[in-house]
């Protein structure tokens, strides 16, 4: 089935389910109690951010499951209730989210607050990217190997990304610094009363990125090797531009259907012994294979580099954080570019 007839189905079944919708609320004589802000939220690092400025203010909702990788997310019945009886919806913006805009023109509430977090951030385009951080020459013959862009996919409504922009800036704590502040802002037109206190978590929670930021830069700065040999699919980009390292990876995007080039595999090995590197990076919730197989043929360690885009059930419910996971990056970072 392709998009097109993918994209109808979507908005058939927003349209029952706002039918549901009405029929519920006229037959219920049950009290909604709508004194509590509630802010739905697609990944992690919105969600996150959001509930460090509100605090016990407003109930924030996580759409995306914990666990599940975001490129295969599509919204479920529950969902799209959730996102039309919000009072704001904070979304990554419509080039990881392409899913988001049919919903939004289907839900009838004008009172909901929608938030594109990615306004004000300078988004990258993907071959400018190419172009600058793929330095080692083993790889510049064949850019593919190493580009970013994603294919649009006809097999989804959330999994379709722009071939130009990369939609990962979250993966920046630079970023996400901006992304706190547009979250603010918008909180506290929604609730005046409370700005105080949402000013004042804010401020907490701005001071730890900036602590976590400053440590990346300081070890990325002073490390030997300032390359990261990534045997996943690959989605920091943003992350490597702000801390001026370079990366290669067998994978040609971090699409979900993305499968690593064996060719690739075999020059990365190369390239590691040609350089005495030992350290393979992989991404969060995957099966770290193609990193292992690298590690195992160049005598290396694998290291998890965490893109935050969503967390494991037990670390959403430790309440693990985005810095936190950040943290948890420069220790492996401080181990592996040594």
């Amino acid at each position: 089935m392709n998009y097109k007839y993918k994209k109808i189905l979507l908005m058939s079944l927003i349209m029952v389910i706002m039918v549901i919708m009405v029929v519920s609320a006229s037959c219920s004589n049950q009290k909604v109690d709508d004194d509590k802000i509630t802010i739905v939220t697609t990944l992690f690092p919105q969600y996150d951010f959001a509930k460090q400025i509100v605090g016990d203010k407003c109930e924030v909702i996580l759409l995306l499951p914990p666990g599940t990788d975001s490129h295969s997310y599509e919204p479920t019945p529950r969902d799209i209730i959730n996102i039309s009886e919000a009072d704001m919806f904070i979304y990554t913006g419509d080039e990881m989210e392409a899913w988001a805009k049919t919903i939004l023109d289907a839900v009838d509430n004008e009172d909901l607050k929608v938030v594109d977090v990615s306004k004000g951030i300078e988004l990258i385009e993907t071959g400018e990217v190419l172009h600058e951080h793929n330095h080692n020459e083993e790889f510049e013959e064949d850019e593919h190997e190493h580009s970013h862009e994603h294919e649009e996919s006809e097999e989804g409504f959330g999994h379709s990304h722009s071939h130009d922009i990369d939609p990962h800036f979250f993966c920046s704590p630079h970023n996400a610094m901006i992304m706190m502040n547009t979250i603010l802002k918008e909180v506290v037109e929604l609730d005046g009363d409370n700005e105080d206190y949402y000013v004042k978590n804010y401020e907490t929670y701005l001071k730890e990125l900036e602590a976590v930021d400053e440590r990346l830069h300081e070890i990325c700065e002073s490390a030997e090797n300032k390359t990261l040999y990534f045997g996943g699919k690959f989605a920091m980009l943003y992350f490597v531009n702000d801390y001026h390292l370079s990366y290669v990876s067998p994978f040609a995007s971090c699409a979900h259907e993305s499968e690593a080039d064996p060719r690739s595999i075999v020059d990365i090995i190369e390239c590691m012994n040609e350089h005495d590197a030992k350290a393979v990076f992989y991404e969060e919730l995957a099966d770290p294979k193609v990193a292992k197989i690298i590690a195992e043929e160049v005598d290396g360690e694998t290291y998890l580099l965490h893109s935050c885009h969503n967390v494991s059930k037990d670390d959403l419910e430790k309440g693990v954080t985005y810095v936190d996971l950040m943290n948890q990056n420069a220790d492996n970072l401080e181990k592996g570019l040594k």
